[in-house]
């Protein structure tokens, strides 16, 4: 599957460097990730953002002076968490994140330095992910103490569940998610000469519950991004 999604990407770059100017770069970073899950366009759940993980590499495609396109692949490790009063419960996925941003620069005196803002397409494939939920558990089990002949409140513990997020049999018919998505990806970063530090924000737009009518989810992530261009 996977030289199925690299050969067109490295395809494109190689045909576009015949035409205009291009550079490859590698990058890598920090996410925060929170899925929000919505029913009657009310928020059940889904408000911390988690930390996360990402790298991959780009190409910078130079079409003016200032504007320029960069395709983005990223392997991108999202978790997210949220707590209710019934549970605890935490994401964790694996994703191929492939932005397209469209670039323009702005500089300061020389070539050299620089600020850029960044819009574009994002398209998501999500390689695995399970959900694991902590539900609490009281212990039936009264313990009389010793001491003062008074019966001690039952104690609550947590029960542990992991289910893949793509197994009917574990999430049920309604939560399965879906593989693919789409959203839009923006931000922008300073550069200097090789190297670049920025932002990037992903607002997924698909509703992940690919059976669900009912409710809604979805994920959005915050980038903290360093950049090298070669």
């Amino acid at each position: 599957m996977l030289h199925k999604i690299f050969a067109p990407f490295a395809l494109i770059c190689s045909s576009l460097y015949v035409n205009a100017q291009v550079q490859f770069g590698v990058t890598s970073g920090v996410n925060f990730s929170r899925y929000l899950a919505k029913f009657e366009n009310k928020v059940i759940a889904g408000i911390n953002f988690t930390p996360g993980f990402f790298a991959g590499g780009y190409a910078d495609i130079n079409l003016t002076d200032n504007f320029f396109l960069q395709p983005n692949l990223l392997i991108n490790l999202k978790r997210a968490s949220a707590d209710n009063d019934i549970e605890e419960s935490r994401i964790r996925s694996v994703w191929l994140d492939v932005p397209i941003l469209c670039s323009y620069k702005f500089m300061f005196g020389d070539n050299d330095c620089g600020f850029r803002v960044d819009a574009g397409p994002l398209f998501d494939i999500c390689f695995g992910g399970h959900e694991i939920s902590r539900i609490p558990v009281e212990d039936d089990t009264q313990t009389q103490s010793t001491l003062s002949s008074s019966l001690v409140s039952p104690k609550q513990s947590t029960k542990e569940l992991k289910n893949n997020v793509f197994d009917e049999q574990e999430v049920g018919s309604t939560n399965v998610w879906r593989r693919l998505n789409f959203g839009l990806c923006y931000g922008g970063s300073f550069f200097f000469q090789r190297f670049a530090v920025g932002i990037l924000y992903d607002w997924g737009f698909l509703n992940l519950w690919k059976a669900n009518n009912d409710a809604k989810l979805s994920f959005n992530t915050l980038k903290i991004r360093a950049c090298y261009t070669f």
